[in-house]
């Protein structure tokens, strides 16, 4: 019975208890679709992304954190912890599930990066060109 107690304390004591940061886009630039041309496009700063633990669903494949647009449950980014990747120099580098593209933090000045490279090189199911506007945001994050 004491081994099953030590255990749990150690498995519950190894848990992370991951930090939470809110990101707020302070520019961002894209590629948009026009009459079958590709043209650049100035989008709106001001998009909200929460870096949050990763869902239980998530961790199982080993991600640590997941970055969402803010008010919404589903994962945009996957992330492992900060400094994990061998050339991510401390910061938090996720991989994009929908949207494609990267997210990257640096938590010594809060800066972050993020692409969507979903549109352009991609085409939609039909196999047209997809309308999808790849894009380019960068902005500031803060611990929660």
């Amino acid at each position: 019975m004491k081994y099953i107690l030590a255990a749990l304390v150690l498995t519950f004591s190894m848990q992370s208890s991951a930090d939470s940061w809110l990101c707020i886009t302070d520019h961002a630039a894209g590629m948009n679709l026009k009459n079958g041309g590709w043209e650049s496009e100035r989008i709106t700063p001001g998009d909200k992304y929460l870096i949050k633990e990763a869902e239980s669903y998530l961790k199982s494949d080993g991600y640590v954190y997941q970055v969402q647009s803010f008010g919404d449950d589903l994962a945009l980014w996957v992330c492992g912890d900060f400094g994990s990747d061998e050339y991510s120099e401390g910061n938090l580098v996720c991989d994009g599930l929908i949207p494609g593209g990267t997210f990257k933090v640096n938590p010594s000045n809060g800066h972050f990066l993020a692409t969507r490279t979903y549109g352009y090189v991609t085409d939609d199911d039909d196999g047209s060109v997809s309308t999808d506007t790849p894009m380019v945001q960068i902005g500031k994050c803060a611990k929660i």
